[in-house]
């Protein structure tokens, strides 16, 4: 009986021997497969990152855009301090090789959290956050530091903090494609700009203009616009956030154009009767933003003319680069009778970029004939490079690339807003210059002579999917 039992117990120590070391092997299996788990992890991982290291320092070395340029972005635009157009998006992402719709989900996210959406507009209110230009370089013109003037207003704040006068004014943004400006009628309860001239007179005293100017504040009017009407022997720009008040000159051209003549019609579009039986000529000016265009209907539309975008130099990267749809839209409008010009959007920083830069359209050209002029688009962009030069070389570059563009037998133009004109261009210097003037509203503020007027950004033609420019030709 003893051995029996003692036979039982060997049994069941070496039952349980093996129940311990099979339970040691399971637990040694689970140990390797998750050492394999966090091994493949870690390998996959690595794989990824390093691609995506590869890719993103591929991009960067190009020398487009720095690494650190593209975070102090990120940082600007997540802090509310700047925000990002379509446009600016689109160019960013030639430069960086970054989807656009990557850095649209991006920027579109910041800009949401921050509430700052830009467009717009536009115009587009995006601030630029680069050095203005020097105000003590333009001895004739009077400026007003808006946070000078926001703090003393801190310091006096009256019951009625509400009075419009007082906010802080919209920032001007620059963008490729289009002016960026704020019009006399930028507010969105300002439907009829004309109104604030309501109450005001050439020689009303100054406590009576201040009371007209309350007057059409609470009529509706919007700020700028009441504004404008109340310095009445000024031209005022808004840029960054400064007020500029230029006077208006008498030995610079003035236009015959009265708004009088001005045909507001119910889709939003105007016309212009220029007498005698003729009216201004209606165009639009186009690039690759509006995609493919179907050139019978433009022509359809009522469409007589487009300036078409032939190129641009990168305003990081400073190289020029041709738009991708110039040669299919010179072909196709012109095979459906629209009269053609062409523009270029500049970057550059002196002469030999600017010359550059008209050599480059004229070789696209050819020299075939085209109708209308080739347009040197001077605007700023957020980060540009020509930021840091000042209105001095500035009209030297509009003078170099004009006559380039002289010496080759076609006409010139130079296409800018307010700013352009007055800010960034010495108007003295290129009076002889026909200009295409970029100002969208519904009323004529600017005094000086224009021969084209890109009067929105907003317009809607037949034959264009979304959004074009829209303009009147007075020829």
């Amino acid at each position: 009986m003893s051995n029996k039992n003692d036979l039982n117990q060997i049994q069941l120590d070496a039952l349980e021997a093996r129940r311990d070391e099979e339970k040691k092997q399971a637990l040694r299996r689970r140990m390797m497969i998750r050492a394999y788990i966090r091994a493949g992890i870690f390998f996959f991982g690595g794989i990824i990152i390093g691609v995506s290291l590869c890719y993103v320092f591929n991009i960067f070395r190009q020398e487009k855009v720095s690494v650190s340029d593209f975070a102090t972005l990120l940082g600007q635009v997540s802090s509310g301090e700047r925000e990002m157009s379509e446009e600016e998006i689109q160019d960013l992402s030639e430069d960086t090789g970054i989807s656009y719709e990557e850095l649209d989900k991006l920027f579109s996210s910041y800009d949401d959290d921050a509430e700052r959406l830009l467009m717009e507009e536009s115009d587009r209110s995006e601030g630029s956050g680069d050095e203005p230009l020097k105000a003590e370089d333009l001895d004739h013109v009077t400026v007003i530091d808006w946070d000078s003037v926001r703090e003393s207003n801190a310091q006096t704040e009256t019951e009625n903090d509400t009075d419009t006068a007082q906010d802080e004014p919209e920032e001007i943004g620059w963008d490729e494609a289009m002016a960026d400006i704020v019009p006399a009628g930028d507010e969105e309860n300002d439907e009829d700009s004309a109104t604030a001239q309501d109450g005001f007179e050439e020689d009303m005293s100054a406590g009576d203009r201040i009371e007209a100017m309350k007057e059409a504040l609470s009529d509706g009017v919007g700020t700028t616009a009441a504004l404008r009407k109340l310095f009445v022997d000024d031209i005022m720009v808004i840029s960054g956030k400064k007020y500029y008040f230029f006077p208006i000159r008498d030995d610079l051209s003035k236009h015959d154009l009265s708004e009088e003549f001005l045909i507001k019609n119910p889709d939003g579009s105007l016309d212009y009767d220029m007498g005698d039986g003729r009216m201004a000529v209606k165009g639009i000016d186009v690039s690759r933003y509006q995609g493919v265009i179907d050139w019978s209907k433009v022509a359809g539309s009522g469409v007589k003319y487009a300036f078409l975008r032939a190129g641009f130099r990168g305003y990081g990267s400073g190289e020029i680069q041709i738009d991708e749809t110039f040669l299919e839209n010179a072909a196709q409008a012109s095979a459906n009778g629209i009269e053609i010009g062409v523009y270029f959007f500049t970057q550059a920083v002196n002469e030999e970029e600017a010359i550059e830069e008209a050599e480059f359209v004229l070789n696209l050209l050819g020299g075939n004939e085209i109708a209308l002029p080739i347009a040197y688009d001077l605007e700023r962009v957020n980060g540009g490079r020509m930021n840091s030069i000042g209105a001095d070389q500035m009209t030297k570059n509009t003078r170099a690339f004009c006559d380039t563009v002289g010496a080759a037998g076609y006409d010139a133009m130079v296409y800018g807003n307010m700013e352009s004109m007055l800010l960034m261009l010495n108007m003295d210097e290129v009076e002889d210059i026909p200009k295409w003037f970029a100002y969208y509203s519904d009323d004529i503020y600017f005094p000086y002579k224009f021969d084209v007027w890109q009067y929105s950004g907003k317009g809607r033609v037949d034959g264009i999917t979304g959004d074009v420019d829209m303009n009147l030709y007075f020829r």
